[in-house]
């Protein structure tokens, strides 16, 4: 089993500023950011792209950790259709929420890039 890898807010700056140029050649239409998780990591981007910043909010763990069906707590689904999409999220411990929203996404929007 992997050990969890952490960084610093200055680690994660500096990954940002490493993949500007990408994420800017992407150009994509609004940026999703997956909370709370992927919060500040996109508004770091904000900060090199003049466009929207959208959150969307989804858990898929109880208050005791344990797995559960995902539930949507927060998505305003008319902003997210026939656009190019960035989406910023922090961890991947299983995978399963981030494929969720990825899998939504792809079904009304141009293209998804995950960062």
């Amino acid at each position: 089993m992997e050990s969890k890898k952490y960084y610093t807010y200055n680690d994660i700056h500096n990954i940002i500023f490493k993949v500007k140029e990408q994420i800017k050649s992407f150009n994509p239409d609004v940026i999703v950011a997956i909370g709370s998780g992927g919060l500040i990591s996109a508004r770091m981007i904000k900060s090199y792209l003049n466009i929207d910043l959208n959150v969307i909010s989804v858990k898929s763990y109880n208050k005791f950790n344990v797995s559960e069906k995902i539930e949507v707590v927060q998505w305003n689904f008319n902003n997210y259709i026939n656009k190019k999409i960035l989406v910023v999220d922090d961890v991947d411990d299983t995978g399963k929420t981030l494929s969720f929203c990825i899998d939504k996404l792809r079904k009304t929007n141009k293209a998804i890039k995950i960062l």
